[in-house]
């Protein structure tokens, strides 16, 4: 009897041992699965600043393959490239895109690899060179998340945005028609009295020629003055457009209208006087 209870007992103690080693797999496991579940972040607090032609550089050197996952942005291009030789070496490169009615891009970068790996973080400028933002060290089985803040150089944006000023070349506004309808009836009428004055004063010397030249003569100073207008308000466009980086129409159809009127009746008006016609209109009484 005693060896069979031995025997029993032997058995026991195996199935115990078995036992204890299955939970201890069972914990290690679930320790693994549980600190694979964390996460690694990084938050790089400053906000980096790049210019048009200025990238971000993330160098990635790890023991084994290094997953690298992102979101695909339209103000952000995103350039992988990846080696894995003896050791696992990635380089991530971002540059900013279309940025002209973004202020601030949030964005982030997620790594993970089972085995410990580690990252440097540089902006290259074109100006400035290389400069060193971070380096760190990332554990085996933990997920890494890279956060950042992205603002383009605020002198780069204003520069792009002068020299986007849309030029419509046949295009006219409205108001700029509106300063004829003020100098040419104001010179009109003042061109009638004057006629008028004219003919009386001077009855019996004065004809057709006369008349025309004293009608040609007003019309000159009216659209002279509305050409300086019109070209005024062009160039104030221009400025307010340059100044403010504002999307602005601008528009020189009537700018270009006004100077061909007023060149035509200044030609007309240079050759009335060259003829004579004026010697009348400018004697003395």
């Amino acid at each position: 009897m005693e060896p069979s209870i031995k025997f029993n007992s032997g058995i026991d103690g195996v199935k115990k041992l078995c036992i204890i080693l299955a939970l201890m797999l069972i914990m290690l496991m679930t320790t693994s699965i549980i600190h694979a579940q964390n996460e690694f972040i990084i938050n790089l607090g400053d906000k980096i600043i790049l210019g048009p032609q200025d990238k971000l550089v993330i160098e990635v050197y790890g023991e084994d393959r290094v997953s690298i996952a992102y979101l695909q942005s339209p103000e952000i291009a995103v350039e992988l490239v990846e080696f894995l030789q003896s050791s696992f070496q990635g380089l991530v490169t971002l540059r900013l895109v279309n940025t002209s009615n973004v202020t601030t891009i949030k964005y982030e970068i997620l790594f993970y690899s089972l085995k410990p790996f580690n990252l440097t973080i540089a902006e290259i400028s074109i100006n400035e060179g290389k400069r060193i933002l971070g380096s760190y060290v990332c554990p085996a089985n933990v997920t890494l998340k890279l956060s950042m803040s992205l603002a383009l150089r605020q002198e780069a944006r204003a520069r792009r945005s002068n020299l986007a000023i849309p030029v419509s070349f046949w295009s006219v506004d409205p108001w700029k028609i509106a300063v004829y309808c003020v100098f040419i009836p104001l010179f009109g009428v003042t061109a009638i009295l004057d006629l008028k004055d004219m003919k009386r004063r001077k009855a019996g010397r004065w004809g057709l020629n006369d008349s025309i030249a004293l009608m040609l003569r007003y019309m000159f100073y009216a659209f002279l003055l509305s050409f300086i207008a019109v070209a005024v308000g062009t160039l104030g466009i221009f400025i307010y457009s340059s100044l403010t980086a504002s999307s602005v129409d601008l528009k020189l159809g009537d700018f270009l209208i006004s100077f061909l009127l007023f060149s035509g009746l200044a030609i007309s008006y240079g050759i009335a006087k060259w003829r004579g016609w004026y010697e009348l209109i400018d004697e003395e009484d």
